[in-house]
Formats: C-alpha cells, structure tokens, sequence
C-alpha cells in the first residue's frame, strides 16, 4: 500500500533523524592500527573486467547494484571465498555529505503522469540523514586512503569522538521535463533516459541550487514511477540493475553521483518496515550505493577484491538477523526501522550488520 502523507507528517518523518540513537545500538568501536594489504594482492584488471561495471566509449565507468535476477546468475563471481578487499591506491570519502534529488515532473515522455509519493520522498530523505554515524556507516571506518606517507581513516563517518560527523545536505524535488528519451529500457517502454542526460540533471540542479562537487559529496538522483534508464548500450534498470553510483571528473572537485530509479521491491528482500515496498526497495539500494560511493569512490581506485567487487557487492543477497519491528527490519536508526543488506567487514573476512 502506498501512503500519501501530509506535508505536517512529511516534516514530523525527516526531524525525527535528529534524534539520539546511543540507546539504540552498540556503539562504533575504536580501529586497531592500520595493516596495508600485501603488494600485490588485487589483480589491476578485475576491477575492468567486473560484470558489475559498466563502461562507455569515451572511458567513463559505473558500478552497478545488480537485480536479484542479474545476482543469481553471477554469485558465484560476486562472492569468492574469503577474498578480502584490498586498497587500490586512490581516494576514500573522509567524511560525506548526502544530497537527494528526486526528479519526478508532470509527465513521464509518453505523456502518462510521473509518479513520486511524499512519503517515498520522506522515506529516502530519512535515510539519508540516518545513515551516518549508525551501524552500517561504522563498518566504513576501517577503510582508509594513502597519500604519499599520510594514512587517513573514514572515522569522520562516526559519532567517535573528535570526528566530525557526515550529514544530510538536503534535497530538490525537480519538476524540470524529462529530456526526449535516447535509449531504450524495455521494462519502461517510450521512458528512458542515458547516463549523459542524468549527469545533465545532476549538473544543473547543483547549480541552481548553489551545491558543489567534490570527495564528500554525495548526489543522489531519484527518478519517478515509471522512468527507465540504461547505461551505453550494456544495462538498464530493472532488467539489469536497481542502481549506480560513478564520478563526473577525478580530481577533488568530482562530482560523486548515484542513478536511483524508482523502488522495485524485486530490488530487496521483500520486507517493509516503512509500509511502502518501493520506498523501502530504495531505502536498501541507498545504503549499497553509498556505502560503495564511500569506499570507492572514483570507481576501481578506492577498496575492491581481486575480483572488482567493491563492499557492497560482496553482501547484496546478505541481510542478517531481523531483530525489530516484528521482524520486518534489521536495522533501528534514529528511532526509523530499516531493511538494509549488510557490508563486507575485512576484519571478520564476512558480511557485517555493524561495523568493528
């Protein structure tokens, strides 16, 4: 059943984040001294030749969340044994500010109404402003980059104390018209859009709305009920993938980015703490495609097995106990339950629920 909220309940919804979650949870636990990974753990192609990216002609790549159809096909190759993720070299998200753009106008392009409920946009926005500083966002902390001689952790993701926490930046209902479709997405026949006129969106909304790029940013791009998207030619939503996350540039002034389309229940496991299956679909993808956007941020440089598998990748089908909500969720943040998948822990070498 899909609710309707009022603008009253919408708001009481996203203020509730602000409250306190130490008695709700254990908390993050401090990281033993950082080990580098062996030299010469991660094969460098896997991460090019990886069913999970996709890459177009001009070189610009993402990293998919795969549907549970695409999953079955490639567990095995998703999840090889013991394999842990090494360090690639490249940047980690210290700290992330999450911005949702939810781009739902009058019409999808064959002319039927676009479709985004207030409460799927309250949903989304609450777990964007839960994420940080709670249990999955705790298990990012034992990653790190390497600049030169200087190692720095993601404990800025953490309520630790002395690091700054990542937040919620906001978000922008866009009711700016869906560009002419220039792909074809077969499970949203005549409503389409390519990487290119996402990345389009993304820009102007940041604009518009005085928002900037950079490596602790994160845009989320929420599209409507309705609208498809594919990338280059290799995948498109639904059929292929619930999500992505990829870059617009490399250096510190990236844009960081994550392609939403619109919740498929068929995209989680079925479960609804929320009571709104497509919002709570989301919610799941959300924290696969940040979590991932975090520790790999410009695709293949940050943390990845030898495989190319980045740490959401490794846990996709993998859940863990559901201990709330009369087993509806695993999750308890802020006082909001939530049906989220777990992350890839190096230091137990398994999916986690919590972070070290």
């Amino acid at each position: 059943m899909i609710v309707k909220w009022t603008a009253a309940a919408v708001a009481a919804f996203v203020l509730s984040a602000t409250f306190s979650a130490a008695a709700q949870e254990a908390p993050p636990q401090f990281l033993p001294p950082v080990v580098e990974p062996s030299p010469g753990v991660k094969d460098p192609t896997a991460y090019a030749r990886n069913p999970l990216t996709y890459t177009d002609a001009q070189g610009h790549s993402v990293h998919v969340k795969p549907t549970a159809e695409v999953e079955r096909r490639i567990h095995s190759i998703l999840t090889p044994a013991a394999q842990l993720v090494t360090y690639g070299g490249g940047s980690i998200m210290q700290t992330a500010q999450i911005y949702n753009i939810f781009w739902a106008p009058p019409k999808l392009q064959n002319g039927t109404a676009a479709v985004m409920t207030a409460h799927y946009e309250a949903v989304t926005n609450s777990m964007s402003a839960d994420y940080v500083g709670h249990t999955i966002s705790s298990n990012n902390t034992q990653y790190y980059q390497k600049v030169s001689t200087i190692v720095t952790d993601i404990s800025g993701l953490t309520t630790l104390p002395g690091g700054s926490a990542g937040s919620f930046g906001g978000s922008y209902v866009d009711v700016n018209p869906f560009p002419a479709s220039q792909c074809t997405d077969t499970a949203t026949p005549g409503n389409c859009v390519t990487d290119a006129q996402m990345q389009t969106e993304i820009k102007r909304v940041m604009k518009l709305k005085g928002w900037t790029g950079g490596l602790n940013k994160i845009y989320m791009m929420y599209t409507a009920k309705g609208e498809g998207s594919c990338f280059a030619g290799t995948g498109c939503a639904y059929t292929d993938y619930c999500g992505y996350h990829g870059n617009i540039g490399l250096n510190s002034s990236a844009i960081i980015y994550v392609n939403m389309p619109y919740g498929d229940p068929g995209c989680s496991n079925g479960k609804s703490p929320n009571n709104d299956p497509d919002a709570d679909s989301a919610a799941d993808t959300a924290t696969h495609e940040i979590s991932e956007s975090i520790t790999d941020p410009v695709n293949g440089t940050g943390w990845t097995d030898a495989s190319g598998n980045e740490i959401g990748d490794k846990c996709n089908t993998s859940y863990g106990a559901f201990n709330y909500d009369g087993g509806k969720a695993n999750q308890y943040w802020n006082g909001h339950y939530w049906d989220t998948q777990e992350e890839w822990d190096n230091h137990t070498g398994a999916c986690a629920q919590v972070g070290p």
